[in-house]
């Protein structure tokens, strides 16, 4: 994001986008020093795409960025396939790997942002973005995640592993709400109340969503 006052700048950038991909970037190796498993790879995995998106916002490198956060929702629902069956099928691959296709074909279509003096050239997302985006990351991430929720939880039967699970989707969808908070955030520009607020609120609620997820899972990677 490019802002005249340099200091602003400065500090957003190199400061506290900085700071989540420290967390993000810590998150992913105390799983893979805690063991290495699928699990962690997969999981860990998901953590370091997330570091890697703000790494390429700082770059303003906004369309890779956008293509990462959506692929690194792919390692999380794999990661949460993996949990319930121990295995993952070469049909969920193929799920995987046609959604990351149409997702990197939506960021790199020309017309998906927009750039103009006049919005001190922060990209704006077009309307069929937007659509675009919402619809892709709900057919393919959110729903069949909300499935595979419910499967977990009714596999669960100790009380202690119930809760500790509480707190892995309470993370995922607290990352969900972050999506399409931040989608909202980039189409609509004009609301400048909402932007105001979540630029706050961003820098809260995406470290607590990394730390809900391995708080939830941390006691079951062995």
């Amino acid at each position: 994001m490019i802002f005249q006052d340099f200091e602003v700048r400065f500090f957003l950038v190199f400061s506290v986008q900085l700071i989540i991909v420290g967390i993000y970037s810590i998150l992913a190796i105390t799983l893979l020093r805690r063991n290495r498993n699928r699990l962690t790879y997969l999981l860990s995995t998901f953590f370091l795409l997330a570091s890697l998106t703000f790494v390429l916002f700082s770059y303003y490198a906004y369309a890779l960025a956008v293509y990462f956060i959506t692929l690194g929702f792919s390692f999380l629902m794999l990661f949460m396939v993996n949990l319930l069956n121990n295995a993952i099928s070469k049909p969920i691959l193929l799920y995987v790997i046609t959604y990351s296709a149409i997702a990197l074909i939506g960021a790199l279509f020309p017309g998906s942002f927009q750039y103009s003096a006049s919005a001190n050239w922060i990209p704006i997302w077009s309307l069929g973005y937007y659509i675009f985006i919402n619809l892709l990351f709900a057919i393919a991430i959110v729903f069949p995640q909300i499935i595979l929720s419910f499967k977990i939880h009714n596999k669960l039967k100790d009380m202690i592993l119930k809760k500790n699970f509480y707190k892995l989707f309470l993370g995922i969808f607290l990352d969900f709400a972050i999506i399409y908070a931040t989608a909202y955030y980039n189409a609509f520009i004009d609301n400048e109340i909402f932007r105001a607020v979540w630029s706050v609120l961003t820098f809260f609620a995406i470290p607590s969503a990394g730390i809900l997820i391995y708080l939830g899972i941390r006691n079951n990677l062995d």
